[in-house]
């Protein structure tokens, strides 16, 4: 993609913009994360899968664990690890839960929410 090109950039001021875009895009990805979460319960495969990645990337960030708790994740990545359209979908979700789990508040939710059938059987 060209953003990330500009990345490598030998003009330094150029790299410099694009890494404040990707910044920002990255904060508001954070701010996004009910429609994110919306997306894990739609019929996309390619929607999904692509909010699976991102969600991933913003779970791995302990400040971003409660905005994704607190936005409705669990339930639905749940729900892929049993319905998802291919072991790799249920592995992204797998991760993303995997995640959230670092956290101990989110672990009896995880739990309770009926992760650990499905997280066996994988």
């Amino acid at each position: 993609p060209p953003l990330v090109q500009l990345l490598d950039s030998a003009d330094d001021a150029l790299k410099g913009s694009a890494l404040r875009v990707v910044v920002h895009l990255a904060a508001k990805a954070v701010g996004a994360s009910k429609s994110l979460v919306a997306m894990l319960s739609g019929t996309n495969d390619a929607l999904t899968n692509n909010a699976l990645d991102v969600l991933r990337y913003l779970a791995a960030d302990e400040a971003n664990r409660a905005k994704l708790a607190d936005a409705g994740a669990i339930k639905p990545l749940v729900a892929l690890l049993s319905r998802g359209t291919d072991d790799a979908q249920k592995e992204k979700a797998a991760r993303v839960l995997g995640s959230l789990a670092f956290e101990q508040a989110y672990e009896v939710p995880i739990a309770q929410a009926g992760a650990i059938p499905p997280l066996v059987q994988l």
